[in-house]
């Protein structure tokens, strides 16, 4: 966890495993366990996902699909 403006730690942050879901959110690509309607799961933890994000936090991902 860190805090700080996400402004200035997205700049260092590399953008292949970190995707900015809102002003105040970022997620570290390589953490998601799994993507829902409208939540993302980190661990054990549902990270809602801002309307419209769902779309582009996808194509950033390198998705294994199961029937």
């Amino acid at each position: 966890l860190l805090t700080g403006n996400l402004k200035h730690w997205g700049i260092h942050l590399l953008p292949r495993f970190f995707y900015r879901l809102s002003k105040s959110l970022m997620v570290n690509l390589n953490h998601i366990e799994r993507i829902e309607t409208n939540q993302a799961i980190v661990g054990s933890r549902p990270i809602p996902l801002p309307t419209g994000t769902r779309r582009n936090l996808m194509n950033q991902l390198h998705i294994v699909r199961t029937r």
